[in-house]
């Protein structure tokens, strides 16, 4: 029997792959909740003493759908997300 055939070894490989599945959205939704968190405690700073994160997990949401991996595009999916919530249905 070759390791390809080993029904272990598949399964260890199918481990792997659901970990890092996992870690990366962990990993995006972690960067979009800082993200929001961030803005809010800038507009505070601002004196805009009206803003909240009540949005954060619905941009985190929105993000993970969205994301091609790349943290830079952050900024970008942020506006898309701010427009979309701000555009009437």
């Amino acid at each position: 029997m070759t390791t390809t055939e080993d029904p272990m070894v598949a399964y260890v490989r199918e481990v792997h792959e659901r970990h890092d599945r996992d870690r990366e959205a962990v990993r995006a939704r972690a960067l979009a909740l800082g993200y929001v968190f961030g803005r809010t405690a800038e507009r505070i700073d601002g004196g805009d003493y009206q803003a909240n994160s009540d949005h954060a997990s619905a941009f985190a949401d929105f993000y993970e759908k969205r994301t091609d991996g790349n943290w830079a595009d952050i900024s970008n999916l942020y506006a898309a997300f701010l427009t979309e919530r701000t555009t009437p249905k």
